[in-house]
């Protein structure tokens, strides 16, 4: 999973505040032994999507943070790690309420009990550790964020070293208030979580994880913390401390990006270039608008071409000619690399040819097959297993579309489409304008990159083309195309015909469209077919508009017979 920020806290009422300010006071919460965690995306001002993970630590204390963290970092690798929560100031530096952007974090606690050479006497040596947060996350952080940090509450974000090890400071006088002065005369407070991270992330530096400590001052820690504990005053402080922490975190996530990403770098140029090469490839009655910005942000991942899926229905013996269209779509993605998947709803077991539906058949037969050819019914009884992988990862439950007409596997496919792209991290989903909003749910997955190709609603004489008249029953028969042929007959307007025409011709120009092949094959096509002869001689010199588009239509018939039936259906 892609986490670019992994936020650590102990307590809960830091975990509240810093929800609140990311607007995740709604978000799922996941459990895993002692600890919680839950999930937030947030978009940057150059669109770019951040992937925030907060985690509560079971208790406070550098080892427990140490514990914990160390074996999560390896797990989820996140780009950044972030010490959050309150911290204790020295008011000779710091003011309640303040935030520290910790430029070294110091573990003061290490020591050595010796006895004095000379006089014999025992002595206390500090042995200070010291951890370094990422200076370059901080630069950036200065530049974007903190010239002119918008605070909630009364504060100043400061920038310098901080204390850390597992005693509550509550003495000015107390032998590890001087360890702590001995470490930098200038520091600024001090807490117990911040060197336990740190030291997680320096075991994991193969991963190219970077730290950062961001705290907010709740209390003086050179006074008597402890007899506090119920003063109103203390829980206001700390309240407000967490306030503009968090208010500090939240811009510092959405406009500081962490990099350090294991991906392969894609040349910009080339990018351009291949999302002008996937909008070629969509006819403009198809697709008159598209963000080829979103297709290039899925292609920075750990494959430069993620999978593209479509889903249909299987309403008829065969397959409908809406679905062509798009299988037709398909095959123009495959021929330029990119991976497609084929999703089938067939739930009432129609279509079938031999015990597997027809529309399978001609799917494998256009595709080839070594394409994924997936049906509902094959994965039917593994469904809990990949509605609980996308529940786990942020999806949340569907609502169905108020849309009668609304196609069958809306609710079902999305999660499994996220399912199968786990690997790639990213995926291309065909759907129609209408249904596009059962798919764009696949955002709220927090690691996957999704891009929903809203295309156009195919229509036929102003209905929906498959589900409405005239388009409703008309189906790939090859090779003699009955069905087609059949409607033809019945005289449809030329504008129809023409729409009709232009979206079977995806893939095909008119120089590709032998006329050699109308007069060898035609004639067999339409051998018994007196109704459709009458119409061509008919309109041959009446209505000429309409004779080259039936023509054509036939031409595209008689191509598919010879690039993909002739032989193999």
């Amino acid at each position: 999973m892609l986490i670019d920020f992994l936020v650590v806290a102990p307590l809960e009422e830091e975990i509240r505040g810093l929800s609140s300010a990311l607007g995740a006071d709604d978000a799922k919460r996941y459990y895993e032994g002692q600890l919680t965690y839950f999930d937030k995306l947030v978009t940057s001002p150059n669109d770019r999507r951040v992937h925030v993970r907060v985690l509560k630590l079971s208790d406070s204390g550098t080892l427990n943070a140490a514990v914990q963290t160390l074996p999560l970092i390896v797990r989820w690798r996140p780009r950044c790690v972030v010490s959050f929560g309150i911290a204790g100031g020295f008011l000779e530096h710091v003011a309640y309420g303040d935030v520290v952007v910790a430029k070294d974090v110091w573990y003061y606690e290490p020591a050595k009990e010796a006895v004095d050479d000379k006089s014999g006497l025992p002595v206390h040596k500090n042995r200070p550790i010291l951890f370094r947060c990422d200076q370059a996350l901080i630069d950036s952080f200065w530049t974007t964020v903190a010239p002119s940090p918008v605070l909630p509450r009364e504060g100043t974000v400061r920038y310098g070293p901080l204390a850390s090890g597992e005693k509550l400071i509550a003495a000015v006088d107390s032998s590890s208030r001087n360890a702590i002065d001995m470490c930098h005369e200038k520091m600024l407070g001090v807490e117990m979580e911040a060197a336990g991270v740190a030291g997680a992330v320096q075991q994991c530096a193969n991963t190219g994880c970077r730290l950062l400590v961001i705290k907010g001052v709740s209390d003086d820690a050179g006074s008597q913390m402890g007899s506090g504990k119920s003063d109103d005053r203390r829980q206001q402080r700390r309240d407000d401390a967490i306030a503009n922490a968090s208010e500090v975190l939240k811009p510092l996530v959405t406009n500081v990006d962490p990099g350090q990403h294991e991906r392969p770098s894609v040349n910009p140029v080339h990018l351009r270039k291949l999302g002008a090469q996937f909008r070629e490839c969509i006819p403009a009655n198809l697709l008159p608008d598209f963000n080829e910005e979103h297709l290039r942000r899925a292609l920075h991942g750990s494959k430069p071409r993620p999978t593209v899926f479509y889903h249909w229905t299987v309403l008829h013996e065969h397959m409908h000619w809406v679905d062509m269209c798009f299988l037709l779509l398909l095959c123009k993605f495959r021929t330029i690399g990119y991976p497609v998947h084929a999703l089938i709803t067939d739930n009432e077991n129609r279509c079938h040819k031999n015990g597997v539906p027809a529309a399978v058949t001609v799917t494998s037969v256009l595709l080839g097959p070594d394409t994924p050819v997936t049906r509902k019914s094959q994965v039917w009884d593994i469904k809990h297993e990949f509605y609980r992988f996308a529940a786990a990862q942020g999806w949340r439950d569907y609502t169905p579309l108020p849309d009668a007409q609304s196609l069958e596997g809306l609710d079902f496919w999305p999660p499994f489409i996220a399912y199968c792209a786990q690997a790639d991290e990213r995926c291309i989903v065909l759907i129609w304008h209408r249904f596009a909003a059962a798919y764009e749910r696949l955002r709220d997955i927090v690691w996957l990159e999704p891009v929903i190709v809203r295309t156009a609603d195919i229509l036929l004489g102003e209905e929906l083309g498959k589900f409405g008249s005239p388009g409703k029953d008309i189906v790939i028969d090859p090779p003699l195309y009955g069905s087609i042929l059949e409607w033809l007959e019945s005289l449809p307007s030329i504008e129809t015909l023409r729409a009709f025409t232009e979206y079977l011709g995806v893939g095909f120009s008119d120089d590709e469209l032998s006329s050699q092949s109308l007069c060898d094959n035609g004639s067999r096509m339409l051998r018994d077919r007196t109704g459709t002869l009458a119409v061509l001689k008919d309109n041959g010199s009446d209505d000429p508009a309409r004779f080259a588009c039936i023509r054509r239509l036939l031409s595209i018939l008689l191509e598919w017979n010879h690039l993909y039936f002739n032989q193999r259906l």
